[in-house]
C-alpha cells in the first residue's frame, strides 16, 4: 500500500519539528509517537532554521595584528584509493 501525500507531508513535518535548533522547541518522543499514530492532532509549524535566520556582519573589523585568522573557508579534497 502506497502512502498518500497527506501521510508523507505529515511525516516530513514531524521530522522538521524533531530537528529544531533549540531543544525546547523539539517534541518529546512520546509526543512524536502520538503525532504519528493520530491524524486528529494538529501539528505545530516548525520554526525557520537558525542558520537562515542569522545575518552575517559583512563589515567585520580587520584584526589588530594584521593577520586574519578566521576560518570561514574549508576545502575538502576527496581522493580515491
Amino acid at each position: 500500500m502506497t502512502p498518500n501525500n497527506d501521510v508523507i507531508n505529515r511525516c516530513i513535518q514531524i521530522g522538521m519539528l524533531c530537528v529544531q535548533d533549540l531543544a525546547s522547541r523539539r517534541p518529546k518522543m512520546s509526543e512524536v509517537v502520538l503525532m504519528l499514530e493520530s491524524k486528529a492532532i494538529t501539528l505545530p509549524l516548525p520554526m525557520q532554521p537558525l542558520i537562515t535566520s542569522i545575518k552575517r556582519n559583512v563589515n567585520r573589523e580587520s584584526p589588530k595584528n594584521g593577520v586574519n585568522d578566521s576560518n570561514d573557508l574549508t576545502i575538502t579534497m576527496v581522493e580515491g584509493r
